[in-house]
């Protein structure tokens, strides 16, 4: 029958207006419009197959949310992918997108370590999204090349290669199809 394989789970973190959201529905192939999250929120859904579990976080590593509520929210997280995560997804604006919004992906990198240990490093991958705000600079490659956004401290923070995506509303799950062998296990 049509058994979807492997159960996948991702932690989606990230500033407010990084895109973890959008990105959530890209993944799952849907769109439930919530408004901003105030508590950890378990999805689920099939890719190629394959049973996806995303975690939507609130503000984990900003400065919205108390020490005490980031805590809670963190190990809620970890709660709702027993018996843990295969990928920590830190989601950001991609440096250079125009959208007035400017995140720093090393201070988000560093303050995922902060709040899940220094376990979580070969666990975390940068996902820059608005690639279609790029412009020119339109390739992961590029943008490591020209060290925007101080990315190449990334790869010195975590053990894999920033992702560049496109969460517009043109964007298809064909693309994410192709992004996620970067890090589904087969």
């Amino acid at each position: 029958t049509n058994k979807p394989q492997k159960m996948f789970k991702l932690i989606l973190l990230g500033p407010a207006g990084g895109g973890r959201t959008s990105l959530a529905d890209i993944l799952l192939g849907n769109s439930e419009h919530v408004g901003p999250l105030m508590e950890s929120t378990r999805r689920s859904g099939v890719m190629d197959g394959r049973e996806i579990i995303v975690i939507d976080t609130p503000d984990l590593l900003g400065l919205s949310l108390g020490n005490s509520k980031r805590a809670l929210e963190a190990l809620r997280s970890l709660q709702l992918t027993r018996p843990g995560p295969h990928a920590f997804l830190v989601v950001v604006r991609a440096p250079g997108s125009s959208t007035g919004i400017n995140h720093d992906v090393a201070r988000e990198i560093r303050a995922t370590l902060e709040l899940f240990g220094d376990e979580a490093e070969g666990y975390i991958v940068p996902v820059l999204t608005c690639a279609e705000r790029v412009g020119r600079r339109s390739t992961m490659d590029q943008l490591l090349e020209e060290d925007a956004g101080g990315l190449k401290k990334v790869l010195s923070l975590c053990e894999q290669r920033p992702e560049l995506v496109d969460i517009g509303p043109d964007c298809t799950c064909y693309y994410f199809a192709t992004f996620s062998y970067v890090f589904l296990p087969v």
